[in-house]
This record gives C-alpha cells, structure tokens and sequence, in this order.
C-alpha cells in the first residue's frame, strides 16, 4: 500500500497541467510532438518529437524553457534515419524552490 500510495502523491504534485500547457503553447515549424509520457517516480515528462531541421529543434526547447522557471527541459537523444527523419527526447524535470 505505501508504494502505491507514494506513487499517486506523486502524480498528483506533479506540475502536469504546467508541463502540458508548455507543450501545447510551443509550435516550432518542422518540430511535431509525437508521444508524451509522464514519469511519476522522477517527477518528470518525457516528450518525442519529430524534426527536419537540428537548429529548429535547439529552438524548440529554448522556447520550451522560456516559460515560467516551474520545469526544466532538457534534449537527452536525438537520432537521424538515413531517410532523412529525426527524432529526439526532450525531458521535464521539476525546479525545487
């Protein structure tokens, strides 16, 4: 019971509607969220986009950042196929205070 109980503290003390409300409020041309996962242990959201251009998705998370100083995201993988698709992870992480 005391796992379960920590772990739904944890989703519920989470900053998600701020996470989403960032996400949903940042539109870079060329950069498509395709997949949103939240991570209730580390606090944390885990979003995947898909790109074309590497600057433009550099752009994205400093405009992902340039909200309110809540979260903290942070790109941790960026792969290129040879069909010219990219993809890469972005990751929230809540600021203590």
């Amino acid at each position: 019971y005391d796992a379960s109980a920590r772990e739904m503290w944890a989703e519920h003390s989470a900053p998600w509607p701020h996470a989403l409300t960032m996400i949903e409020a940042t539109a870079i041309i060329v950069v498509t969220p395709v997949a949103l996962e939240f991570v209730a242990s580390d606090k944390a959201v885990r979003v995947e986009v898909s790109f074309t251009d590497y600057a433009k998705l550099l752009e994205y998370v400093d405009a992902l950042n340039a909200g309110e100083p809540e979260l903290k995201w942070a790109l941790v993988q960026s792969q290129a196929q040879a069909s010219g698709e990219a993809t890469a992870v972005i990751v929230s992480r809540a600021v203590r205070r």
